[in-house]
């Protein structure tokens, strides 16, 4: 069982365990790393339509035959033909038929789905790799050797896991395939390497160390180059989380005089207390919005899953009962908590709603099952690209040469070579043409032509 109240250091791993005490500081102990319940790590890192305008022909006024010295009527009520805007124009290499970002030929949609859940367990006499689907079925080992296997994290892809094991000696970071093959070592010190979680892209993973002789959070690329020590101080400082958006991370300290949640920028300034009270505070993980964060907590007397806004703000107990609840991480898609508890016996893997409702068991054996994480799976789907519109055809012209309007509008017969125009309004309008320009130049020429013939009257008065 873990020891109520007290701080566990596997050799150069630090810990937070859950205390009944919520007063009490709880002292530093050198554990061996074989022995399961001190093992357990509570300070989980876990187009704009185009607009065509017809060409204006000008006002047409009525040719009667008459006497050469009559001067036609003025026409004064002549409307111009209204402008036709043809539907858009949906470009194949630009649209985003739903509206899920870039578009275009090869555009696609992403979904977050929860994939499996990786977990430590003892079941097979030391602690190992396990994982398994997220209803509890499929448990599978993925380290399989006899050293002590702990602390898994999915990589933002999901396809790696990081985890430490002291299969060298001392505790040291690994990453493997999501399958436990291709297992390397990424830290190579002689101080413990431990607790280590990935940045949103997948560069960088965070982690704690004793290298400069108390626990630091650090940071290194994703192969292990370039670690950087990011906290300074005489207190300890573990189990470090980013946040979505990979400016900040949040991580548990004793700064304070007990274990407290902070979070601080991404390059180590700005450290801020998120929690501050009296009891034990531990870290978990932001939800994936970045708008929560879920931590345990044993300000109501034994340690228990709560979440926050992800300033501190407005913390909210989702569990309640007289065991320890704690190591709580947020599901992929933000709808479930996965963590550990106590409430069967011994130490096993729960999930429940994100408002802990309807907590459901997934491990269940005699062993220590624990510090669970939830693998990220992103589904991409093409989005579907709107074919090209064709405009409707032109109407045909008459066999007779004639083009005609609605109603009374304009009307030319070629035959007599008389154009007319009566009784013309604004709600009359041209011939559809699909929103071609054609139809009115064709009718201004037509109708140039048949004033042309008739040239001895009068100049046209516009």
């Amino acid at each position: 069982m873990v020891l109520a109240g007290a701080l566990v250091l596997t050799p150069g791993t630090v810990h937070a365990a859950e205390s009944t005490n919520p007063t009490s500081t709880p002292p530093i102990t050198n554990v061996a790393p074989t022995v399961p319940e001190t093992t357990t790590n509570d300070l989980v890192a876990t187009g704009a339509p185009t607009t065509i305008a017809q060409t204006n022909p000008g006002p047409v006024i009525e040719a009667t035959p008459g006497p050469e010295t009559q001067d036609p009527p003025l026409v004064t009520n002549v409307a111009t033909p209204p402008t036709v805007t043809p539907p858009p124009v949906i470009d194949p290499l630009s649209a985003s038929p739903s509206g899920h970002g870039g578009g275009g030929v090869g555009a696609s949609s992403t979904v977050v789905t929860n994939g499996k859940i990786v977990f430590g367990s003892d079941r097979d006499g030391n602690y190992e790799i396990y994982v398994m689907n997220a209803d509890g079925s499929g448990q599978t080992n993925l380290t399989n050797n006899t050293a002590t296997d702990f602390e898994p994290i999915w990589s933002p892809d999901g396809t790696k896991i990081a985890f430490q094991t002291d299969r060298d000696g001392n505790l040291e970071i690994y990453v493997m395939q999501s399958d436990g093959s291709g297992q390397t070592r990424i830290t190579n010190n002689p101080a413990s390497d431990t607790t280590p979680a990935y940045s949103p892209d997948g560069t960088k993973i965070v982690f704690q160390s004793l290298r400069d002789g108390n626990s630091e959070i650090y940071i290194m690329n994703a192969d292990g180059t370039g670690q950087t020590r990011l906290t300074n101080n005489a207190a300890l400082d573990a189990s470090a989380a980013f946040s979505p958006d990979g400016t900040k991370i949040a991580f548990s300290t004793l700064r304070d005089g007990n274990f407290e949640v902070y979070v601080m920028n991404a390059d180590g300034t700005m450290p801020t207390n998120l929690t501050n009270n009296a009891s034990i505070d531990t870290s978990g993980t932001f939800s994936p919005d970045g708008t929560k964060y879920v931590f345990s907590s044993s300000r109501d007397g034994n340690s228990e899953i709560y979440t926050m806004n992800a300033d501190g703000s407005a913390p909210t107990r989702l569990t309640n009962n007289t065991v320890i609840d704690s190591a709580p991480l947020w599901s992929p898609d933000g709808t479930k908590i996965v963590f550990r508890s106590l409430r069967d016996g011994n130490s096993e893997i729960y999930t429940m709603n994100a408002d802990g409702s309807a907590p459901t068991r997934l491990t269940n054996n005699t062993a220590t099952d624990h510090v669970p994480d939830w693998q990220r799976i992103l589904v991409t789907t093409p989005d579907p690209v709107a074919p090209p519109v064709t405009p409707p055809a032109s109407p045909a012209m008459p066999s007779d040469g004639s083009v005609a309007g609605s109603g009374s509008g304009i009307r030319l017969a070629s035959a007599s070579g008389v154009a007319a125009l009566s009784n013309v309004s604004s709600s009359d309008s041209l011939p559809e043409a699909g929103g071609s320009p054609l139809l009115p130049i064709l009718t201004f020429g037509l109708l140039a032509a048949a004033f042309y013939r008739h040239r001895q009257r009068p100049l046209l008065q516009y």
